[in-house]
């Protein structure tokens, strides 16, 4: 929720068939590799990249919720 900006609610990625994203694969194979090595770097290394993951897949697939405008009632700025 961090990276898409929200203070409340949920975030919800857009379904896609196939994920064509060199950013995300790369952030994916980096977290990947930490964690199967044990995570020797330690979480200040891989946490960054899952933040960097996250706002990527944010960014480029979130649904993002429109809001509706308030009405304020009146009839606007009188010429």
């Amino acid at each position: 929720m961090a990276a898409a900006g929200e203070t409340q609610g949920k975030v919800e990625l857009r379904c896609s068939d196939n994920l064509v994203d060199a950013r995300v694969g790369a952030l994916a194979a980096a977290v990947n590799a930490e964690r199967a090595a044990g995570v020797p770097s330690g979480r200040l290394f891989l946490d960054p990249i899952e933040q960097a993951l996250a706002v990527a897949l944010v960014n480029g697939y979130a649904v993002h919720q429109r809001s509706l405008g308030s009405y304020r009632g009146g009839l606007g700025p009188l010429a």
